[in-house]
């Protein structure tokens, strides 16, 4: 399990996704490619 501070990728309170958004995403695929072999 990853947890994830929403206000990284985020407006807060439950605004819509911001700019650090394909950044997370960006190192989210990274991740998985590094597990995953």
């Amino acid at each position: 399990m990853v947890e994830i501070r929403r206000d990284t990728y985020m407006t807060e309170p439950g605004g819509p996704a911001g700019p650090g958004l394909q950044r997370l995403a960006a190192a989210l695929a990274r991740l998985v490619d590094a597990v995953s072999g």
